[in-house]
């Protein structure tokens, strides 16, 4: 079964930069609350290829998700998340604004197990997209202070 939503935030810092800072694991604390660390396990943390360890406390959701960098280029950055039997691949899309501003997308689809769609619910599914466009919103305020 699968859950999908898209998510739109428009930054004010240049494309270049915002995918700088969103692939910047020693800082990613700082705008992803109740990360406690994030370990790279192979590769280099945020290429195309590496795999980390990402560990929560203290927050809903709280534990250790496995994270695949798939894709990164000046437009995209494509990883997949894995948390128990739940996979969510999330696919980030940059794209430059005329006035140096930054439009980021993010689509994300779930790969659930059969039932847990109907045991989360349409309420549920509003909150995972609510969650997320919080997230961009927290990110995008940290990014524009940072820039």
């Amino acid at each position: 079964m699968t859950m999908q939503y898209t998510c739109e935030v428009e930054i004010a810092v240049a494309r270049a930069r915002v995918v700088e800072l969103m692939a910047d694991g020693n800082r990613a604390a700082e705008w992803m609350p109740g990360l406690a660390s994030y370990r790279a396990v192979e590769g280099e943390r945020g290429r195309p290829g590496s795999v980390s360890e990402l560990r929560f406390d203290g927050v809903p959701g709280s534990g250790e998700m496995i994270e695949k960098v798939e894709r990164r280029d000046e437009e995209h950055l494509d990883v997949v998340y894995l948390l128990g039997p739940v996979r969510n691949v999330v696919h980030n899309r940059f794209v430059e604004l005329p006035d140096g501003r930054t439009q980021w997308t993010a689509e994300h689809i779930f790969h659930l197990p059969p039932g847990m769609v109907e045991g989360i619910g349409e309420q549920g599914q509003t909150g995972f997209r609510t969650n997320t466009q919080r997230s961009m919103e927290t990110f995008k305020a940290w990014c524009e202070a940072n820039a």
